[in-house]
């Protein structure tokens, strides 16, 4: 049995909801840590921030610490002058928040940082989130999909009752493209309803491993995936008079496994 309340952040959300095996996997296994220019960025922005913005901090103190990095520099320029014209509806940066909520009657403590809150002009507010990978955006649908930003957007909502609507923006900095979503309550509970499956099966000391496209890119494949290489096995002793299934059909399955 897994002790309540389960601590999680957005982005373990998303992982349980797609796959809790991979979840479990993720738990037993070193965290990584941010690669060097998400954390030069971070870093940089987060000073800037705390500074007083761009009428206090001019631009080159705010470059230094990313001058030898031209990928981390150019986000951070770009970042600072679109500051210039922001700056007067920022209300907060780097903001921590937490809440406990009840899904299939297990408590789960969600928390989770975010990079800014802004004010906006109907009265609500908007949590932008950074991104510095330069992989291409996700589209609007994916994102109004996306179980960690259903995190962000009940976190916000929390700790700012009197604020409405809230707001998830996804900010690309390297593109300088950005995508802005506000979830409908019917979006918001279908986006959490995916949890009651992974999370009964967690308090119960289990994890369902379930089979997907995702599974191509999952790093756990044949370093204790139980489920893929048993499928990988199934293909190499397939007739030799048909066509092997393409790599990630997996059957649609459950599989569950005692923790």
């Amino acid at each position: 049995m897994v002790k309540q309340p389960i601590f999680l952040t957005p982005q373990q959300v998303s992982v349980l909801a797609r796959c809790s095996l991979h979840y479990h996997f993720l738990q037993q296994s070193r965290p990584a840590g941010p690669d060097l220019v998400d954390r030069q960025v971070r870093a940089a922005i987060q000073q800037l921030h705390a500074a007083g913005g761009p009428d206090r901090m001019p631009l080159a103190d705010c470059l230094q610490p990313v001058r030898h990095h031209s990928a981390a520099y150019n986000m951070v320029e770009g970042y600072y002058h679109q500051l210039q014209r922001d700056w007067p509806r920022l209300v907060a940066g780097n903001e921590s928040m937490q809440l406990k909520i009840s899904i299939a009657g297990i408590s789960l403590m969600l928390h989770a940082t975010i990079d800014r809150l802004d004010k906006t002009s109907d009265g609500g507010i908007l949590a932008i989130l950074f991104r510095t990978e330069t992989d291409p955006p996700s589209s609007e649908t994916e994102l109004r999909r996306d179980h960690a930003l259903t995190i962000y957007h009940a976190l916000v909502a929390a700790a700012y009752p009197l604020k409405r609507p809230v707001r998830v923006q996804t900010w690309w900095l390297a593109a300088d493209h950005t995508i802005t979503i506000e979830l409908s309550e019917d979006e918001y509970r279908h986006n959490l309803s995916d949890l009651r499956e992974p999370v009964r099966a967690l308090a119960r000391g289990e994890v369902v491993a379930r089979p997907g496209h995702y599974c191509e890119t999952c790093s756990f494949q044949y370093h204790g995936c139980p489920v893929y290489s048993q499928q990988a096995d199934t293909e190499n002793q397939s007739d030799d008079f048909v066509s092997p299934p393409s790599r990630g059909k997996i059957p649609p399955r459950n599989w569950v496994f005692k923790i």
